[in-house]
This record gives structure tokens, C-alpha cells and sequence, in this order.
């Protein structure tokens, strides 16, 4: 994470109580040092950074804001992109702010936001891979800086197949990677 310390997210199991189950690492976003003991700052002296997800599929914090974006599948089996914040910082505390449903047939593989100037127009989107949808999902805010979504859109739908990893490039360049190749987005 930007603050130099581990993060990882877990399943809840196929039980969907685990994800409150402060007892359980299931269905949790933890935060770990690098020898994966528990930060000294961390609330309750637990890893645990947030809580109550199914089945996390990525996630990356906001460039503006060091929000942690999270994309997840809910129980009717839809997916959401659950927006986590901090609400303390001695000891670290956070909640889940906002929840956004993602468009049905995404099938989110991996997040990333776009941090890059190469392409003029995507700085600060959020990009999700697509496995089920065959795309890769770009997500636009508002121009004020705040969280609301405010346009989609489904980049290289069908064209290359499932997509199912993202992250953007040193120079700014885009990279995705299907099931069998790895590709690259960047201008002429």
C-alpha cells in the first residue's frame, strides 16, 4: 500500500457470517507489516483494515483521496465495488463509506486506478478487468474530486478475450492480460 505496509484480502468461505466474524480473517481486507506481524498502529491490535466482503477480487487506493476501492461479488451474485476509508489514524480505523454496484456481466478480475498522463483523459479512472464481460471497464468521476461515478464505459469489449489483470504502465501505458496473451493500450 502507499503507506508501505502489506495488504491482503481474503474470501469468507462460502459462509457470509465470517465476513463479521472479528475472530476470522475470512471476508476481510487485512493490513500487515512486511514480516506479516500486525502494525503497531492498527485498531485492536488486529490486522483486520475492513470487513464484511464475499469474495474480493481486487482492489487499489485512490490517488486524490488514499481511498481503498475494493471490487467484490455480493451473495445474489452480483458484483459492487465497495469504497473503504479511514476514519482515524492512532490507531488506523476505517468503514466502508460507499458501495457502487458494478454493471451485470462484468466479472471483475482486478482493479487499478489510472495514475498515468500518456493517455489524455483517463487520469484518476478506475479501471476493472473483465472476465465474464470480455472488456475492460473503465469508470469516470466527477470533475469536483469527489466519488461519484459519473459514466462507464467498456473498452475492448469481446476483442481479446476474458481480461484478468490490469495495471498501468511506468510511462502510463495500460496492461491486461488474458488467459493466454498480454496486451497493451497506449496512443498511436
Amino acid at each position: 500500500g502507499p503507506d508501505g505496509l502489506m495488504y491482503a484480502a481474503f474470501d469468507d468461505a462460502g459462509d457470509v457470517r465470517l465476513g463479521g466474524d472479528l475472530a476470522s480473517f475470512n471476508g476481510k481486507l487485512l493490513r500487515l507489516d512486511a514480516d506479516g506481524s500486525t502494525p503497531d498502529d492498527q485498531a485492536a491490535g488486529s490486522p483486520v483494515y475492513a470487513s464484511w466482503f464475499q469474495s474480493p477480487r481486487g482492489f487499489d487506493w485512490r490517488p486524490e483521496d488514499g481511498t481503498v476501492w475494493l471490487a467484490d461479488t455480493t451473495p445474489d451474485g452480483g458484483e459492487r465495488l465497495s469504497v473503504v476509508a479511514e476514519t482515524g489514524r492512532d490507531p488506523v480505523r476505517t468503514t466502508v463509506a460507499m458501495r457502487y454496484t458494478l454493471p451485470r456481466l462484468t466479472g471483475a478480475s482486478a482493479v487499478t486506478f489510472y495514475r498515468g498522463a500518456l493517455i489524455a483523459g483517463f487520469a484518476g479512472d478506475l479501471l476493472v478487468a473483465g472476465d465474464e464481460g470480455r472488456h475492460l471497464l473503465r469508470l469516470r468521476f466527477a470533475a469536483d474530486g469527489s466519488s461519484r461515478l459519473i459514466a462507464s464505459e467498456r473498452l475492448l469489449q469481446d476483442r481479446v478475450g476474458p481480461i484478468r489483470a490490469v495495471a498501468v504502465g511506468p510511462l502510463g501505458e495500460i496492461y491486461f492480460c488474458t488467459p493466454d496473451a498480454v496486451g497493451r493500450l497506449a496512443p498511436g
